[in-house]
């Protein structure tokens, strides 16, 4: 193949990955307004930043963009909540090929944001709770790793380092409640600039069920601070009747593959 031809085809991958990001980001957009959560699918049609990503990138990219609109419909087909952030969750892991510790859902309240990173500190999920303190798009979200897109206090930074580095190292297997104070967390690249007040509550792995690979999980509780309210949604919002009192009761739709935690 001709360095001509081969320009070409990257030229037509790159059309076709992103029509297809666009198509799943503004579908992602509508589900979520269904449920009053905003969600900016990317600021300019031109995908500025998704174009930068190689072809390969871009086609993972599109992929976990799938994936977490496929998450969403199958909450939705169960007859559940999409804020319902045990189901999300559960059907995120399933979707993702993960495997939780065995307390996992019995710390996930309402309100609580839920994240899960990889080993690049690449955000591969969360859940709609995520977007009431969120001005970035999905494309952002998507294709720029945390530290680009955030700021901390530096001793709070280097904490969660840590641990993420044992839960990668394999030296932490179970979920850890973190001992950390509330801190101020505040968006870098958005023209928003949000700021705000997060509480890490607890942080452990998520197990590949194909792979040595390892992801991480956090469980949070945040607010907006002043100047950055009426931005977006308080927590406050959501309704407590969506946390499931009995985890024993919960009983996934038969779709649903589980995947035994450890």
């Amino acid at each position: 193949m001709s360095a001509q031809e081969a320009k070409k085809n990257s030229f037509e991958d790159t059309t076709i990955n992103c029509s297809r990001f666009r198509e799943i980001s503004n579908e992602i957009s509508k589900l979520a307004a269904t449920v009053n959560i905003k969600i900016t699918p990317f600021h300019d049609q031109e995908l500025t930043h998704f174009c930068k990503l190689s072809t390969q990138d871009q086609r993972n990219v599109v992929n976990s963009v799938e994936i977490f609109l496929n998450v969403y419909k199958a909450v939705q087909a169960e007859g559940a909540s999409l804020l319902d952030s045990v189901r999300v969750v559960w059907n995120a892991l399933a979707h993702l090929g993960y495997r939780p510790t065995s307390d996992l859902f019995s710390h996930i309240r309402p309100g609580h944001i839920i994240e899960i990173h990889n080993n690049n500190a690449v955000q591969l999920f969360r859940n709609l709770v995520f977007f009431n303190y969120c001005s970035y798009s999905l494309e952002e979200l998507y294709c720029f790793p945390l530290n680009e897109l955030y700021s901390r206090d530096i001793s709070v930074l280097m904490n969660l380092m840590g641990t993420a580095q044992k839960i990668f190292g394999g030296e932490i297997k179970t979920l850890v409640k973190m001992d950390l104070p509330s801190h101020i967390i505040t968006e870098v690249r958005s023209k928003a600039r949000l700021k705000i007040q997060d509480q890490i509550q607890f942080m452990g792995p998520l197990f590949s069920m194909v792979s040595n690979e390892t992801a991480v999980i956090t469980i949070e509780r945040a607010e907006l601070l002043d100047d950055s309210k009426g931005l977006t949604r308080s927590h406050l919002e959501l309704s407590d009747e969506l946390f499931i009192e009995n985890i024993v009761e919960f009983k996934p739709h038969d779709s649903v593959k589980i995947y035994p935690s450890v």
